[in-house]
């Protein structure tokens, strides 16, 4: 019986494909599709959850030169601050101290109200060679634990060069 549970366990497991970026590598989940936007951001979309679905849930990935002598809080202040001018209802839930790839990171989350959706923010700041690396995950609250996981999956597997 153990063996059958562990097999289960095994072949539920799904296969990531790997995006490599110029400064960077991230896993996503096959279904999501990849985009490039304005500014170098690019964006992994998820296909939803079903025809009715509002929102499609999406990753970011941004980086940038980064300011000399800018640090991880100047950077997560500031981004907030701008937040709360630009998104209705913008409440700030969390920022903790973390790591991404080996280096020091912030870990935000916040939520807002956009368009009678409720939407939750979960970002991952860090800075490495000079350069601001800014992950985003944008979802629809009601939606967050039924992609938590995979976000979590791709937020682990981001790797700078």
């Amino acid at each position: 019986m153990i063996f059958l549970v562990a097999l289960f366990v095994g072949c539920t497991q799904e296969k990531y494909l790997t995006y490599e970026g110029e400064k960077y590598t991230i896993s996503y989940p096959p279904e999501w599709k990849v985009k490039t936007l304005e500014g170098g951001i690019v964006g992994f979309v998820s296909p939803g959850t079903s025809a009715s679905d509002q929102f499609s849930e999406n990753l970011n990935v941004y980086v940038a030169a980064a300011q000399p002598g800018a640090t991880l809080d100047d950077y997560a202040d500031a981004g907030t601050e701008q937040l709360k001018q630009t998104i209705p209802g913008f409440a700030l839930v969390s920022k903790e101290k973390a790591s991404s790839s080996g280096n020091p990171a912030l870990k935000l989350e916040y939520s807002a109200n956009n368009a009678g959706l409720t939407l939750k923010f979960v970002q991952v700041l860090t800075i490495k060679d000079n350069f601001f690396y800014t992950l985003t995950f944008v979802g629809e609250e009601k939606e967050y634990g039924a992609y938590s996981g995979q976000v979590e999956k791709m937020f682990d597997s981001f790797k700078m060069k």
